[in-house]
């Protein structure tokens, strides 16, 4: 098994649901029903949306949120990938997924005169014989009037520490002084933490929020907002792997 499939596969056994399929194997073999409880637990504890969005929101509340006009202009605007659906049709419109607000800013941004290059990631082939994810929103960005002399697509990337590598090279290779960083909100502390060898001042343009605001939103105040729920497991779990991400580059890269 590669490096990269071992990266992705180790923290599943982690997450929430890869801890209660281990407490359940334990409890089949030592007959022992505390371990029944602890699953309970976990699935109790993580499925819970009150949980899931605290959790979260320590993520997604690292860096504030941005309108275009308060950003400063830099040299680019580089997108991390996985916009897109898993699946495509012939002939359609492209499929995208909760995240499509990053390509959304780093258009807004463009055209706002904040930045001269949108740096798409390449990501890899979204469909088997068809292109990468950056050629596809590459035409995308064409047909929304972004030339495309300003458009840059990196090397084929599989996960986000790729990404950050081809941000590096590029940043080095064009003598960058500022890059402003588009991604989800709670993407973005992995994405700064990965990114902090890049040679220019980074921007952090955080966008795609999965929580409320806990300041103003009526959330809290519904019954099924503390009642375990399947939406929130996955929340739960989305964060704590941005955390196990960070806890993984820390030990091996220091």
């Amino acid at each position: 098994m590669g490096a990269l499939a071992v990266s992705k596969f180790l923290p599943l056994a982690l997450l929430p649901i890869g801890l209660v399929l281990i407490c359940l194997w334990i409890s089949f073999l030592s007959k022992s029903r505390k371990w029944v409880a602890v699953t309970a637990g976990i699935l109790g504890l993580f499925s819970t949306p009150v949980v899931a969005d605290r959790l979260m929101q320590t993520l997604e509340d690292r860096y504030q949120y941005r309108s275009d006009a308060r950003l400063p202009h830099a040299d680019a605007v580089f997108v991390f990938g996985g916009m897109l659906g898993l699946r495509g049709h012939p002939g359609t419109e492209v499929e995208w997924n909760d995240c499509a607000d990053r390509f959304e800013k780093a258009v807004s941004l463009y055209r706002a005169g904040k930045a001269k290059t949108i740096v798409l990631s390449g990501g890899a082939p979204t469909y088997e014989g068809g292109p990468d994810e950056g050629q596809i929103l590459q035409r995308k960005a064409i047909e929304r009037c972004v030339p495309e002399a300003d458009i840059l697509v990196t090397a084929a990337t599989l996960n986000t520490e790729m990404e950050v590598q081809e941000l590096c090279n590029i940043v080095a290779e064009r003598h960058w002084r500022t890059v402003i960083l588009v991604t989800s909100a709670y993407h973005m502390p992995r994405v700064m933490r990965l990114s902090s060898q890049a040679l220019a001042t980074l921007i952090p343009a955080p966008v795609a929020y999965v929580t409320p605001d806990p300041e103003q939103t009526w959330a809290f105040g519904r019954i099924e907002y503390y009642m375990p729920q399947a939406k929130a497991l996955l929340v739960s779990e989305t964060a704590l792997r941005e955390y196990i991400g960070v806890a993984v580059y820390s030990i091996l890269h220091g």
